[in-house]
C-alpha cells in the first residue's frame, strides 16, 4: 500500500509522474536554480560572519570609518593579517612582538550582500509558491531585501560632516571628518573669494612636483603625516620649514587612530610642502596641518594668496547662529555631565528657523539634514565655548525601520497562520 501524498507549497524538484516525459529545463531556469541553491545561502552566511569577525579585528589597525569603507562597504575587502596576529597575541600565545605586513583579498560586504539579494529572489522564483500559507515568509524575506537595499543606499548616499561654531558666532559650512583639501584663496575680489581646492589624496600620494592651471603655484611634498600633533620648536632645533607657521612650530608624528581606541579622536593629517612659482622660482617650505584653522599668506608674482590644508568644506545656503552653549562637567573633573547648544538658523530663502535647543538624543532636522550635538570645547584661558555639531544626511534612513517592521510583521503573520492551522487540526479530532 503506497503512502498518502502530503500536499505542500513548494515548486521545483517535484517527482514527475512515471508516465510523463520530463522536458529538459531551459537555460534561464537552470541558472536561477543554481543561484537559488541552499548551499550558496549557507556559504554566504558563513562568509558574512567571517567578514564581521575579520573586520572587527581590522579595527585594531584602522579606524571605524576606514574599516567600514574598506571591508563592509567594498566589493573586495583587503584584510590586514596583522589583525589576526593581534588576536593570536591575546588568545593563542603568539609572540607579542610578532608583526606581519600583509593584506589578503576577501569578498567585501557589497559582494556578499548583492549575491544574497539575488539568491533570495531566485529562491522565491524557483522554490516557493505564492500562497496565503507562506505570506508571512514572503513578508519576512521582503523585509530582508529592504534591509540589504537600504544598507547599500546608505553606503552610497550617506554623508557625515561636522559644523564647529563659537558661542555668539555663526557658521555657513560643514567639514568632512576624513577628507582633506589644500586650498589657495584669492581674496582680491571684494564680492567673493576665488578658491582653488586640491584633494588631500594628492598630497598623500604625491612623489614629484604637482601643478594645475588653476593653482597659482606648484608644490612638492617634503614629508606627509597621516596623523600628527603640533609642538613648539626648541631654539636651534632642526626645522624643515623656512616660512609661515613652521618657523615656530613643528610636527610630531602620531599613530593613526584605531577603531579600538576609546578616545574618540580623529586623524589630523599634516605635511611639509615646498612651494614654487610655475616658472620655477622657489617660494619656500611651509608647514600645513589640519589642526590649525588659520590660513597662511603666500605671495606669488606680487599677488597675495591665503593657503591652508584643512578638512574638506561644503558651504550651505544658510547660516547657523549659536545663541548659547551649555557645558557642564562633573565637579573636580573634565568629564562632561551635559552639554547643549541653542541655535538659530538664518536662511535667506526660507527665513529663520528656531531657536532650537540641540542636546543628547534631541537633534535638529533642517533641509533634509540632521544636526546632532557631538562635542563641546571650552577655552580654559578665555572661557569661550565652541560647539561641535555632527551633520548627517541619509536619504535611506527609514529603510532599517521599515525592514525591521516588515520582518516583525512577517514573523507574527507566519506564527498566527501556523497557530490557526494547529487549532483547526485539534478541533477536527
Amino acid at each position: 500500500m503506497s503512502a498518502p501524498t502530503v500536499p505542500h507549497d513548494y515548486v521545483g524538484d517535484q517527482p514527475a509522474p512515471k508516465t510523463a516525459t520530463r522536458a529538459r529545463p531551459g537555460v534561464l531556469y537552470r541558472v536561477l536554480k543554481a543561484v537559488a541553491s541552499l548551499r550558496l545561502t549557507v556559504t554566504l552566511f558563513g562568509l558574512a560572519m567571517a567578514l564581521v569577525f575579520l573586520g572587527t579585528l581590522g579595527m585594531t589597525q584602522d579606524s571605524i570609518e576606514g574599516t567600514v569603507r574598506h571591508c563592509f562597504r567594498a566589493w573586495v575587502a583587503w584584510i590586514d593579517v596583522q589583525g589576526l596576529v593581534e588576536f593570536g597575541k591575546v588568545f593563542c600565545g603568539v609572540d607579542k612582538d610578532a608583526h606581519v605586513s600583509l593584506k589578503v583579498p576577501f569578498p567585501g560586504g557589497y559582494t556578499i550582500g548583492w549575491v544574497m539579494f539575488f539568491n533570495l529572489l531566485a529562491a522565491h522564483a524557483v522554490r516557493f509558491k505564492l500562497t496565503w500559507k507562506r505570506s508571512g515568509i514572503f513578508l519576512l524575506h521582503a523585509g530582508v531585501i529592504v534591509l540589504l537595499a537600504g544598507e547599500f543606499l546608505t553606503g552610497q548616499l550617506q554623508i557625515e560632516t561636522r559644523m564647529m561654531i563659537k558661542e555668539g558666532e555663526s557658521a555657513d559650512f560643514v567639514s568632512s571628518l576624513t577628507e582633506t583639501e589644500l586650498v589657495a584663496v584669492d581674496p582680491s575680489d571684494p564680492a567673493a573669494d576665488q578658491v582653488v581646492s586640491v584633494p588631500g589624496e594628492v598630497l598623500a600620494g604625491a612623489a614629484d612636483w604637482f601643478g594645475h592651471p588653476d593653482l597659482p603655484f606648484e608644490f612638492r611634498v617634503v614629508e606627509y603625516f597621516p596623523n600628527s600633533d603640533v609642538a613648539d620648536l626648541e631654539p636651534g632645533a632642526p626645522n624643515k620649514a623656512d616660512h609661515g607657521f613652521g618657523l615656530r612650530t613643528g610636527l610630531v608624528q602620531k599613530p593613526k587612530v584605531k577603531g579600538t581606541d576609546a578616545s574618540g579622536e580623529i586623524n589630523y593629517p599634516a605635511a611639509y610642502l615646498e612651494l614654487r612659482e610655475r616658472e620655477g622660482k622657489p617660494l619656500g617650505t611651509y608647514l600645513f596641518t589640519t589642526m590649525l584653522r588659520r590660513t597662511q599668506p603666500v605671495t606669488v608674482g606680487g599677488k597675495a594668496y591665503e593657503v591652508a590644508f584643512r578638512f574638506r568644506r561644503t558651504y550651505k545656503p544658510y547660516q547657523v547662529h549659536l545663541i548659547k552653549a551649555e557645558h557642564d562637567v562633573y565637579p573636580g573633573t573634565n568629564i562632561p555631565k551635559d552639554y547643549a547648544s541653542t541655535v538659530l538658523v538664518q536662511d535667506p530663502e526660507l527665513g529663520e528657523h528656531g531657536p532650537i535647543r540641540i542636546w543628547m538624543n534631541h537633534p535638529m532636522t533642517y533641509r533634509g539634514e540632521t544636526f546632532y550635538q557631538s562635542s563641546m570645547n571650552t577655552d580654559t584661558t578665555t572661557g569661550a565655548k565652541t560647539t561641535g555639531l555632527q551633520v548627517v544626511k541619509n536619504p535611506a534612513w527609514t529603510a532599517p525601520y521599515l525592514a525591521c517592521g516588515m520582518v516583525a510583521l512577517g514573523m507574527a503573520v507566519h506564527f498566527l497562520i501556523r497557530l490557526l492551522a494547529f487549532l483547526q487540526r485539534g478541533a477536527g479530532k
